[in-house]
């Protein structure tokens, strides 16, 4: 299984990608497998690895044996389609090991990650990734190489890269509010995102929770003005059962979050916020 994330950390119009891996049923050991990740040009451009446009990051993000046992290859396929290739290394012991437990775990493991320049940031970005055959692994006691028989279904993210901008707090005020109060944000890309509070309660328990729509007074892509709720009460839940925790969550202390709502992968920006 194979699974595709947006990381919007970057500045500017780039876009950060993660790939990750995971098997589907026991454990396999690769000995070698190929991805392809098509695009829209519209979005991205035409051949993007013979112009250089793709910077894939340093390997020490992922795992050892990737930078140390494995050769790792990508090209063009074609004007929109690029194809990554890994090929374990000759003489070697050790093996890159996927199994189903690393994909229901946390959907895989890293074995990309890459930043591309948008072109135009409106349009669809459309991109899918897809095993164009089986990955080979290696039977151990038997030693002998065999095909693992993956879902090939894409893991496709359509939207345009707008929708994915990370929302920047440039000023807010004022610094220090009451419960009830109106907070103003000023920055850029809030259209589509929501306002989320992070801390502690009076009664010392931590909370993160979304400030409801109805108290957003304006929202716009370079201003934002909503009001501080007047509690947070937290959810529990135990064996199948939701509590409310009665213990009412007054914020004491907290940061402000902005985090796009309707998005594959949200963006976030903080800064420092006095709630007394």
């Amino acid at each position: 299984m194979v699974s595709l994330k947006i990381d919007n950390s970057f500045e500017g119009d780039t876009i950060g990608l993660w790939v990750y891996l995971a098997g589907i049923n026991n454990f396999h050991y690769l000995n070698s497998w190929e991805l392809t990740l098509s695009y829209d040009s519209l979005a991205f451009g035409t051949y993007l690895a013979k112009k250089g446009k793709v910077l894939l990051s340093d390997e020490r993000y992922l795992i050892k044996q990737l930078a140390t046992h494995y050769e790792r290859n990508f090209t063009d396929e074609n004007a929109n389609t690029i194809k990554f290739s890994w090929k374990r290394k000759q003489g070697l012991k050790d093996y890159f090991e996927i199994s189903s437990l690393g994909y229901d775990d946390f959907k895989g493991i890293p074995i990309l990650k890459m930043k591309v320049p948008v072109s135009d940031i409106t349009k669809p970005m459309h991109l899918k990734l897809n095993f164009p055959k089986n990955p080979i692994a290696q039977d151990i006691p038997e030693n002998k190489p065999y095909e693992i028989s993956f879902q090939h279904t894409d893991e496709t993210i359509i939207n345009p890269f707008e929708n994915y901008k990370k929302p920047i707090i440039n000023d807010f005020y004022p610094q220090k509010a009451d419960i009830g109060d109106t907070i103003t944000l000023e920055g850029v890309h809030f259209t589509k995102a929501i306002p989320l509070l992070y801390g502690k309660s009076f009664a010392g328990r931590s909370f993160f929770k979304p400030v409801h729509k109805k108290f957003i007074v304006t929202q716009s892509d370079d201003k934002m003005v909503f009001i501080i709720p007047p509690f947070m009460q937290q959810k529990t839940f135990k064996k199948g059962r939701t509590y409310r925790d009665m213990d009412a969550y007054v914020p004491i202390s907290n940061y402000i979050y902005l985090d796009k709502s309707d998005v594959y992968e949200s963006g976030r920006t903080k800064e420092k916020l006095i709630i007394k």
